[in-house]
Protein backbone atom coordinates (compact mmCIF):
# COMPACT_ATOMS: atom_id res chain seq x y z
CA UNK A 1 0.00 0.00 0.00
CA UNK A 2 2.74 2.48 0.75
CA UNK A 3 2.76 3.88 -2.81
CA UNK A 4 1.97 7.44 -1.74
CA UNK A 5 1.08 9.47 1.35
CA UNK A 6 -2.61 8.82 0.75
CA UNK A 7 -2.30 5.01 0.73
CA UNK A 8 -1.64 4.18 4.40
CA UNK A 9 -3.85 6.93 5.83
CA UNK A 10 -7.36 6.35 7.12
CA UNK A 11 -9.80 9.03 6.05
CA UNK A 12 -13.50 9.79 6.41
CA UNK A 13 -16.32 8.66 4.24
CA UNK A 14 -15.97 10.98 1.28
CA UNK A 15 -13.39 12.85 -0.74
CA UNK A 16 -13.63 16.02 -2.77
CA UNK A 17 -11.59 17.22 -5.75
CA UNK A 18 -11.10 20.91 -6.43
CA UNK A 19 -9.19 23.00 -8.94
CA UNK A 20 -7.37 25.57 -6.86
CA UNK A 21 -8.37 29.15 -7.68
CA UNK A 22 -4.74 30.26 -7.72
CA UNK A 23 -3.94 27.94 -10.65
CA UNK A 24 -1.68 25.66 -8.59
CA UNK A 25 -3.52 22.52 -9.71
CA UNK A 26 -6.13 20.03 -8.65
CA UNK A 27 -6.38 18.84 -5.06
CA UNK A 28 -7.91 15.81 -3.45
CA UNK A 29 -9.31 16.69 -0.03
CA UNK A 30 -10.21 14.06 2.55
CA UNK A 31 -11.26 14.31 6.17
CA UNK A 32 -11.28 12.31 9.36
CA UNK A 33 -13.38 13.11 12.41
CA UNK A 34 -12.30 11.90 15.80
CA UNK A 35 -15.13 12.18 18.31
CA UNK A 36 -14.50 11.86 22.02
CA UNK A 37 -17.92 11.46 23.58
CA UNK A 38 -16.40 11.44 27.08
CA UNK A 39 -15.02 14.97 26.68
CA UNK A 40 -17.74 15.93 24.19
CA UNK A 41 -15.25 17.16 21.62
CA UNK A 42 -14.68 16.50 17.93
CA UNK A 43 -11.42 16.97 16.09
CA UNK A 44 -11.87 17.32 12.35
CA UNK A 45 -8.72 16.88 10.30
CA UNK A 46 -8.68 17.76 6.60
CA UNK A 47 -5.95 16.28 4.41
CA UNK A 48 -5.01 17.92 1.11
CA UNK A 49 -3.16 15.94 -1.57
CA UNK A 50 -1.77 16.93 -4.95
CA UNK A 51 -2.32 14.92 -8.15
CA UNK A 52 0.71 12.73 -7.38
CA UNK A 53 -0.71 11.75 -3.96
CA UNK A 54 1.66 13.92 -1.93
CA UNK A 55 0.15 15.38 1.23
CA UNK A 56 0.38 19.16 0.93
CA UNK A 57 -1.29 20.23 4.14
CA UNK A 58 -3.25 19.04 7.11
CA UNK A 59 -5.75 21.35 8.80
CA UNK A 60 -7.07 20.47 12.24
CA UNK A 61 -10.10 21.99 13.97
CA UNK A 62 -11.70 21.26 17.35
CA UNK A 63 -15.32 21.87 18.30
CA UNK A 64 -18.17 20.44 20.38
CA UNK A 65 -18.91 16.76 19.78
CA UNK A 66 -20.90 16.15 16.62
CA UNK A 67 -21.89 13.40 14.25
CA UNK A 68 -20.55 14.32 10.82
CA UNK A 69 -20.58 12.00 7.82
CA UNK A 70 -19.70 14.17 4.82
CA UNK A 71 -18.31 17.62 4.10
CA UNK A 72 -18.69 20.46 1.65
CA UNK A 73 -15.63 22.01 0.06
CA UNK A 74 -15.49 25.53 -1.33
CA UNK A 75 -12.57 27.56 -2.54
CA UNK A 76 -12.14 29.10 0.91
CA UNK A 77 -13.89 26.83 3.42
CA UNK A 78 -14.44 23.32 4.67
CA UNK A 79 -18.09 23.06 5.74
CA UNK A 80 -19.40 20.38 8.08
CA UNK A 81 -23.07 19.74 8.74
CA UNK A 82 -23.82 18.70 12.32
CA UNK A 83 -26.75 16.36 11.79
CA UNK A 84 -29.21 16.55 14.68
CA UNK A 85 -29.53 12.85 15.41
CA UNK A 86 -30.25 10.42 18.18
CA UNK A 87 -28.34 7.16 18.37
CA UNK A 88 -30.02 4.08 19.79
CA UNK A 89 -27.10 2.63 21.75
CA UNK A 90 -28.80 -0.70 22.55
CA UNK A 91 -29.20 -1.29 18.81
CA UNK A 92 -25.58 -0.32 18.13
CA UNK A 93 -24.08 -2.51 20.85
CA UNK A 94 -26.70 -5.25 20.91
CA UNK A 95 -27.37 -5.77 17.21
CA UNK A 96 -25.10 -3.78 14.89
CA UNK A 97 -21.83 -5.18 16.24
CA UNK A 98 -23.27 -8.70 15.87
CA UNK A 99 -24.41 -7.93 12.30
CA UNK A 100 -28.11 -8.37 13.05
CA UNK A 101 -28.95 -4.73 12.28
CA UNK A 102 -27.42 -2.13 9.98
CA UNK A 103 -26.06 1.09 11.40
CA UNK A 104 -28.83 3.19 9.83
CA UNK A 105 -31.35 1.31 12.01
CA UNK A 106 -29.75 2.87 15.08
CA UNK A 107 -29.93 6.50 13.90
CA UNK A 108 -32.96 8.81 13.93
CA UNK A 109 -33.43 12.55 13.51
CA UNK A 110 -33.54 14.60 16.68
CA UNK A 111 -35.98 17.46 16.11
CA UNK A 112 -35.26 18.88 19.58
CA UNK A 113 -31.87 20.13 18.30
CA UNK A 114 -31.23 22.71 15.63
CA UNK A 115 -29.05 21.80 12.66
CA UNK A 116 -25.60 23.39 12.74
CA UNK A 117 -23.23 24.27 9.95
CA UNK A 118 -19.56 24.60 10.86
CA UNK A 119 -17.30 26.64 8.57
CA UNK A 120 -13.54 26.22 8.80
CA UNK A 121 -11.11 28.25 6.69
CA UNK A 122 -9.11 26.17 4.19
CA UNK A 123 -6.25 28.63 4.42
CA UNK A 124 -6.44 30.19 7.89
CA UNK A 125 -3.09 31.91 7.34
CA UNK A 126 -4.76 33.99 4.61
CA UNK A 127 -7.63 35.06 6.86
CA UNK A 128 -7.57 38.21 9.01
CA UNK A 129 -6.82 37.68 12.69
CA UNK A 130 -10.04 36.82 14.50
CA UNK A 131 -11.51 34.98 11.47
CA UNK A 132 -9.36 31.85 11.64
CA UNK A 133 -11.51 29.79 13.98
CA UNK A 134 -14.53 27.56 13.41
CA UNK A 135 -17.69 29.56 12.72
CA UNK A 136 -20.91 27.82 13.77
CA UNK A 137 -24.18 28.79 12.09
CA UNK A 138 -27.45 27.57 13.55
CA UNK A 139 -30.39 26.92 11.24
CA UNK A 140 -33.21 28.78 12.93
CA UNK A 141 -35.97 28.65 10.35
CA UNK A 142 -35.66 25.19 8.80
CA UNK A 143 -35.05 21.73 10.14
CA UNK A 144 -32.76 19.74 7.91
CA UNK A 145 -31.06 16.41 8.12
CA UNK A 146 -28.61 15.26 5.44
CA UNK A 147 -25.63 12.98 5.15
CA UNK A 148 -24.42 13.56 1.60
CA UNK A 149 -23.55 16.82 -0.10
CA UNK A 150 -22.76 17.53 -3.73
CA UNK A 151 -21.29 21.01 -4.16
CA UNK A 152 -20.63 24.15 -2.19
CA UNK A 153 -19.79 27.62 -3.37
CA UNK A 154 -18.45 30.82 -1.89
CA UNK A 155 -20.68 33.82 -2.57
Amino acid sequence: HETCALSPAMHGSHYRVIDEGDGSGRRLVAFLNEVNWRTRTTTAVFYVFDEQGNELRRDKYDFNAAYVHDFILTENYYVLFDCPIKIDLPTVFGQYIFETACLSQSIAEDTTRKPLFRLMPRYPERMPEGQRDVVTIESNDKFCYAYHHVNGFDT
